[in-house]
């Protein structure tokens, strides 16, 4: 996420969300491993809960972030926001808000290019299919990655 419009308090935020973020995806991988299965059943339930309280907290830091960039729940959502479903996270995975958010930033790059051209210029049959094409394969592979991040085997 780019940093750089936000004020030093708020790009903290930010800071504090990516380590938290790596943190949980770190616990999460440890919960994954053989030394983590060796451990007493207490302590495995504790890191359990550890990591559900941690995403809570990504969560909450997230609600700030997103009110820091107005994208609070009284603002309308980009073309590429909603064609991700940016708001639609149940798993709270803090990665899948980070890959949505990418996602629907790429969505709307795209929007933004073809919104900047003349309308009043007929636009080519390939210029159609190539933008149609960027945001379907923009969805697909966003849909995929999420599939990927909230994967249990």
């Amino acid at each position: 996420m780019d940093v750089s419009n936000l004020q030093p308090h708020q790009q903290r935020v930010v800071e504090e969300r990516n380590e938290l973020i790596d943190k949980i995806e770190k616990l999460h991988s440890f919960t994954k491993t053989e030394t983590f299965n060796s451990l007493p059943d207490e302590e495995q339930s504790l890191l359990f809960k550890q990591e559900k309280e941690m995403k809570k907290y990504a969560d909450i830091l997230k609600q700030r972030i997103d009110v820091f960039k107005g994208l609070s729940q009284n603002r309308e959502l980009t073309f590429g926001e909603k064609a991700v479903g940016l708001s639609f996270n149940p798993s709270k995975n803090p990665a899948v808000d980070e890959a949505k958010e990418l996602s629907a930033r790429l969505i709307d790059l795209v929007e933004e290019h073809s919104n900047k051209l003349d309308k009043n210029i007929m636009r080519s049959w390939m210029f159609n299919v190539l933008r149609t094409q960027a945001i379907n394969l923009l969805i697909g592979a966003q849909m995929a990655v999420v599939k990927f991040l909230t994967w249990n085997d």
